[in-house]
């Protein structure tokens, strides 16, 4: 029994290179500029968080925010899939998230001066409340005099 064993064709000219993008950031921008209508506006920022942890952030114009989000936040959430099955290759765990555009933060990233603005706020609205906290104790204190000198005319007539 003779058998032959076909061999693919030879393919003629250069192979075509293989243009994925290598490093995790540039993987998460390919993907996200894909499917951006403005992809010059797209924008990724990678955080090591430590040795097995990144965080890529991303941000976007406006106006694909609903694009990158998706209906039902299907399109983000097969996003953080395809970069958590690279990571899984790379031995690294992987976060992706999608930032506002018009800050270029999450909501819970705050800058120093964020901080020394929201304290400001905070011993102003306290001592507002302690101002309002002694007012409501005086009127509780006046309404106590009225009550006992209702008791007392009551009591004489």
């Amino acid at each position: 029994m003779n058998i032959k064993f076909m061999t693919p064709p030879k393919r003629k000219g250069k192979r075509k290179e293989n243009n994925m993008p290598t490093t995790m950031k540039e993987f998460v921008q390919y993907l996200v500029e894909t499917i951006a209508k403005n992809p010059d506006h797209v924008k990724v920022e990678e955080k090591q968080l430590d040795d097995t942890y990144i965080r890529e952030e991303i941000t976007v114009h406006p106006d694909d925010m609903g694009l990158i989000i998706g209906r039902n936040g299907r399109t983000i959430q097969s996003l953080r899939e395809l970069a958590k099955a690279k990571a899984i290759k790379q031995g690294v765990k992987v976060d992706v998230e999608l930032l506002e555009p018009d800050r270029g933060e999450k909501s819970g990233d705050k800058t120093d001066e964020d901080t020394k603005v929201e304290k400001e706020e905070a011993e102003e609205e306290k001592s507002v409340l302690d101002e309002i906290e002694a007012e409501v104790e005086q009127m509780a204190a006046d309404l106590e005099e009225d009550v006992t000198e209702i008791d007392l005319n009551e009591k004489t007539e």
